[in-house]
């Protein structure tokens, strides 16, 4: 889940108090970590001119300074610029002075001390300038309004605060000391605040809408500096009580919006501090151990909030449905499927934050966990339900016991919870359903209007004040969301709630509200307990909510650049510990010896990088992106990408492109503003408008999708499409490409010509264009050579990322063939092979040098039938080709041929296997058509039987021989024809495979339609293939030009009929109209319904049967290379051996060759050395200036 969702209403934390009191002040801030004194002089702090760079919450067009008054998205720096009053220790729940340094509570009045402190003008802060922040918070909604009387300015330092009656002191606390003081008694502030305090207005609108860029008041250690697009910069205070205690000038914040966008930085060592970040254990194993990770409790987390509404939600509104509910749903695994390390579940379902429940109620009894699968059939039953022929509760008046779960969508643990809590209810009987929708559409729409059963929603108020169990049993008490789930408990006219005793003994009636309002205003520790209890009780028995864990938070620091106490150091549980630890000296500039910069470039070494080239070089050119294979490696270094696709988390990676926007039908390219041409020309918009253009031409997607073309300025490229198209498909449409044109020369004619001009034949030239060295390099290395035997590559120094490469050159040496890279791989010839097929036997022989990379490959193997009943009138009868789908064993054909990096098809549907459970429902509507028996049922629906030799014999249509053609040479592909020849065989067809150039059959056979199966790849391949229009697009009839003549592609033969999902009839379904409807929608519910659609199409009718997707497989061989673990992240995108290189991840280890190493051992140099070294030149190993060195020691000594 994302760090920047936020609890619905308080936030604060307490259960014992009087930390002040018992170790004063000083004590109190020895325990937070501070080092020096308030007012204490900075002089004799050394101050480095260095800037800490932390990890953003967001981006910075959503961020504003009036983080007190307007909800999130709030900006982390706010820590740093604002004081709060006080600091509130999550871990050991005790109060830490800040700018108020002491406080007393006595009867109805709090008073305030501050400490001698001054805004960053340089004006003191005074006692009105607490009573203003106060008033402003109580005019914005805050829950102090509710209680102040008055407030009396004793003195410039001191503030005395009057509740309306005696309120419970750690209550008070808790509305007060939390307020970090941004405003100063002047200005709009105190408009505002006398209008409100003393004229009564309503100013909240005017206060909540105030997003200024800038902070009014800095009250903090850092002033603000400027905000741009990329980052917002703090600069140290050096006339403020904490500035001692820090010893860097400058702290940054730099846009890093979404966790993987966090994970991927982190690992890379991109920033000193992340504040906040939900951060999975994979995740954390991956990080270099300079991070030093902080947890502690956040007094907020996800519970399942109920609908009490009877007419609106009859299942839920039933008590002892709500508590089987609780009973089926295991708590403890819907923790650990989310992240165990960083989820507590609660221990009951009482309203008390999960870490505390065991200090205020006896957890076990009489407070039950009430987490045992046996008594929901009980409970159930007693509501009247039974199981009826579906194994589902049913009523007779309410009906099924039909429950939809709302969860928000993008919080990715919250998702996992929501479908763990799904699983658990459909396995305990209840018709369950999980809806991903929009937080706002959740909270201001479907709750609002009682549109809802369950939603998952924060069941602490987190902060400080979750911790205190008034603020928690008030927030799931019906103080929370405005009581939209109509919880009676809340209401006055419907008290008091009867729950049973808490001794057993018959049952006990309880006023909610009043019972609050004791517990808010007793002093007495006693009595507070027991109201505590009581109405903890009344949670766990009725269920107002059903809690589910409890989160920690995470915050980071990297050790690279800064000192950091240990992990479970108390100081580090006071929020921040990246703002806290920094104002108390236990965060410190100390990079050891090199302080000049957060990253450190790389020393390049004079040495060459070996990898293995696809081809021979005869076949290969430099015209890699207008042209289909075959292609150039090479071209991942010296043509950058706008975007690169992480195929493992399907995330974009920015490159050249460093953002973009869509808004409905346009799309806004920001070109990054350090990128230039090895030229040192800069790469510009034009360019980036000239390459799409050219890749228009030549045949590519955006053809058909873009009107017009606007370069706003130099840097940044508008797109308009022709109409609103779903935001996904323009991503993967705009940002793969590689750059390789530029706005000149013949790029530039042919852009003009085409796009001006309409002359649509340019398109031939693009294709027939094949250069023999790259016209424009716009990545991370230059094109040197290109003979028989290699090319060369060489870094280009004006790249963006240059710094994280170190070595000098980059060679890609001829291995055309498999056998021919597994050979030179078992000798240890490469340090690199972008990708080949190697079976297990194979690796198993490598050295442990090499480090092997697996990723999805979204391309494989799959059979297209012919649909043309003149020349293929068995596979075109649609129930045959069901019968085909059931006897070919797809795991028999992936273990065939290599199960390591082969993913069988788990349905036929037309969705990538690795994203398959995301989209449909396997196994359920979406069956494996994977049964034997099927296959004789369905041939004779179809009108076969069996001859006397065994085979299916139609009367009209004869023996069902059918030939099954497969590309000769492709290794693995003629494995899996075999097995699916062999399966046909067993299952009653005359089936022959016939292994045939590929040449053969896409350029005759497949175009001449003769032909009845071929295996080709069922996935367009690359980054597309894992969002399902591509594949569906390809499987319905838009690869081949549609020569398989699949009519659900033909404008003549629509609509397509099949069964209905349902089963009940048929459903009919015009493929093209669907396509382009999922082409063009920005609805996520409209566009998972369509994808379902066509996938069942693609299931039903079978255009094409998937067989397998592959694993692509990449290696790095560490004898020279550092290289990250198999199982990185990093190493997920197309490929490593280029892609790593360019983050730092793949250097050079090994010291660069010297004239020393050519020397015998006789201490001289003989001529077959200087041949060797000559050799070594030769071969791109050394340096020419190294072979000319070891020449001059021969000849000259």
């Amino acid at each position: 889940m994302s760090s920047d969702q936020t609890p619905d209403s308080y936030g604060g934390v307490l259960d014992r108090r009087s930390f002040s009191k018992l170790a004063g002040a000083s004590g109190a801030a020895l325990l937070g970590g501070a080092g020096s004194a308030a007012g204490a002089s900075a002089d004799a702090t050394t101050v480095n001119e260095v800037t800490v760079d932390g990890a953003a919450a967001l981006g910075m067009d959503i961020l504003h300074w009036n983080p007190s008054f307007e909800t999130w998205p709030q900006i982390w720096g706010r820590w740093l610029t604002f004081d709060r009053f006080a600091q509130f220790n999550y871990e050991t729940r005790e109060w830490i002075p800040r700018i108020v340094e002491d406080w007393t509570v006595d009867g109805r009045a709090m008073t305030l001390s501050l400490r001698d402190s001054t805004y960053a003008d340089g004006d003191a802060v005074t006692a009105s300038d607490l009573r203003t922040q106060l008033v402003c918070r109580m005019a914005a909604g805050g829950d102090l309004a509710d209680h102040v009387e008055s407030f009396d300015i004793v003195d410039d330092s001191t503030l005395r605060i009057t509740t309306d009656r005696a309120l419970n002191p750690d209550l008070l606390e808790h509305l007060v000391l939390t307020e970090m003081l941004q405003t100063k008694d002047e200005g709009q502030y105190a408009d505002w605040a006398d209008r409100y305090w003393d004229d009564g207005e309503d100013v909240e609108s005017e206060i909540s809408s105030h997003k200024p860029d800038a902070p009014d008041h800095v009250s903090g250690p850092m002033e603000f500096v400027e905000m741009t697009d990329e980052y917002y910069l703090l600069e140290r205070r050096a006339d403020h009580p904490d500035a001692a205690n820090i010893n860097f000038q400058q702290y940054q914040f730099t846009a890093s919006p979404g966790n993987p966008t966090k994970w991927r930085a982190m690992k890379n060592n991109e920033f000193d501090t992340v504040t906040s970040v939900f951060t999975p254990s994979d995740v954390v194993a991956d990080l270099d151990d300079a991070w030093t990770e902080y947890q502690f409790p956040g007094y907020w987390g996800m519970g399942l909030v109920f609908n009490h509404d009877a007419e609106l939600a009859p299942h839920t509104s039933d008590r002892r449905v709500r508590q089987a509910i609780a009973h089926a749903v295991d708590r403890e695994t819907v923790a650990n499927n989310a992240g165990p390390r960083i989820k507590d579940p609660a221990p009951t379902p009482a309203a008390i934050a999960s870490t505390i429940q065991d200090d205020w109620i006896d957890v076990g009894n009489p407070f039950g966990r009430m987490q045992s699968s046996s008594e929901v059939a009980s409970l159930m039953e007693e509501a009247g339900y039974t199981m009826n022929s579906d194994d589902l509760w049913e009523h007779p008046d309410r009906g099924v016991a039909t429950i939809e779960i709302l969860a928000p969508q993008g919080w990715s643990d919250w998702e996992v919870m929501a479908e763990s809590v799904g699983s658990e209810l459909r396995g305990a009987g209840f018709d369950a359903e999980v809806n991903r929708l929009q937080n706002g559409i959740i909270v201001g729409e479907r709750m609002p209007e009682g549109n809802f059963q369950i939603a998952c929603r924060a069941w602490l108020p987190g902060n400080e004040r979750g911790s205190h169990p008034y603020f928690s049993l008030r927030h799931v008490l019906g103080g929370a969301l405005g009581n939209t789930f109509e919880y009676p408990g809340w209401k006055d006219e419907e008290q008091p709630i009867e729950v049973p005793a808490m001794d057993g003994s018959g049952t006990m009636t309880v006023d909610v509200p009043a019972t609050l309002d004791e517990l808010a205003t007793t002093s007495d520790d006693a009595e507070a307990a027991a109201l505590i209890e009581k109405l903890a009780w009344v949670t766990h028995q009725d269920l107002p909510w059903l809690p589910i864990v409890t989160k920690r938070e995470q915050s980071f620091i990297n050790t690279q650049n800064l000192s950091a106490p240990a992990e479970d150091t108390e100081a580090a549980s006071v929020k921040w510990p990246t703002a806290h630890l920094a104002k108390t000296g236990a965060m410190e500039w100390d990079p050891g010896e090199d302080d000049s910069s957060t990253i450190v470039p790389s020393d390049v070494q004079d040495v060459t990088v070996d990898g293995a080239a696809a081809l021979g070089m005869d076949t290969l050119h430099w015209n890699p992106a207008f042209i289909a294979w075959p292609n150039i490696w090479g071209r991942w270094l010296v043509n950058d990408r706008l975007a690169q696709f992480n195929l493992e988390t399907m995330e974009w990676i920015p490159r050249l492109v460093t953002d973009w926007t869509i808004d409905d039908d346009r799309v806004t390219l920001f070109v990054r503003e350090d990128a230039t041409w090895a030229t040192g020309d800069p790469i510009t918009a034009a360019d980036v408008k000239t390459h799409l253009i050219c890749s228009m031409a030549a045949g590519g997607p955006l053809d058909d999708l873009v009107e017009s073309f606007d370069v706003v300025d130099e840097k940044t490229l508008a797109i308009t499409a022709t109409e609103t198209f779903n935001p996904t498909i323009l991503e993967f449409n705009v940002l793969s490409h590689l750059l390789q044109a530029k706005d000149e020369g013949h790029y530039a004619d042919w852009a003009d010509r085409y796009w001006t001009n309409d002359e649509t034949d340019v398109g031939t030239e693009i294709t027939s264009y094949k250069p023999s060295e790259p016209d424009h390099i716009s990545g991370a290395m230059e094109f040197v050579e290109m003979t028989d035997e290699h090319y060369l590559l060489e870094r280009n120094p004006e790249y963006y990322g240059a710094d994280n490469i170190n070595f000098e050159r980059y060679q890609f040496t001829a291995s055309p063939g498999n056998i021919s890279k597994w050979r030179a791989m078992e000798n240890n010839e490469f340090d690199t092979v972008m990708s080949v097929f190697t079976p297990s036997r194979i690796v198993a022989d490598l050295d442990d040098v090499w480090n092997e990379y697996k990723f999805p490959g979204y391309w494989g193997m799959g059979l297209l039938f012919n649909h043309d009943a003149e020349n293929a009138p068995h596979v075109s009868d649609r129930t045959v080709r069901q019968a085909i789908a059931n006897a070919v064993d797809r795991q028999q054909c992936a273990d065939n041929a290599g199960p390591r990096v082969k993913t069988p098809a788990p349905t036929p549907a037309a969705i990538a296997p690795p994203v398959q459970r995301q989209w449909i429902d396997v196994g359920g509507t979406f069956s494996e058509m994977q049964d034997d028996e099927q296959v004789a049922v369905l041939m004779a629906e179809a009108g076969y039987s069996k001859n006397s030799e065994g085979h299916w014999e139609h009367p009209d249509r004869g023996v069902a021989t059918i030939e099954v053609v497969s590309p000769h040479g492709w290794s693995d592909w003629e494995v899996m024809a075999n097995t699916v020849g062999h399966e046909l065989r067993e299952a009653g067809f005359d089936a022959e495979v016939n292994l045939i150039g590929n040449g053969t059959i896409v350029g005759e056979r497949i175009p001449n339609g003769n032909f009845q199966i071929a295996c080709r790849a069922w996935l367009p391949g690359n980054a597309r293939s894992s969002f399902p229009y591509f594949p569906l697009r390809h499987v319905l009839g838009g690869s081949f030009g549609n020569q398989q003549k699949y009519p659900g592609w033909m404008a003549d033969a629509q609509p397509i009929e099949v069964p209905a999902m349902d089963g009940s009839g048929t459903m009919e379904v015009n493929v093209p109209e669907a396509l382009d409807r999922l082409a063009t929608t920005t609805d996520a519910d409209e566009e998972a319904a369509l994808i379902e659609e066509l996938a069942w199409v693609t299931h039903q009718d079978l255009p094409m049967l998937p067989i397998v997707t592959k694993q692509e497989q990449s290696f790095i061989n560490t004898q020279n290379l550092t290289a990250p673990p198999e199982d990185a992240e990093e190493a997920q995108v197309k490929w490593p051996a280029t892609y790593l290189p360019t983050i730092g991840a793949m250097q050079y280890t090994t010291d660069p060759p010297t004239v020393e190493d050519y020397v015998g051992s006789d201490g001289d140099l003989d001529p077959s050395e200087v041949m060797e070294a000559k050799g070594d030149y030769l071969t791109g190993d050394i340096s020419l200036e190294l072979a000319v060195s070891v020449m001059r020691r021969f000849f000259f000594g």
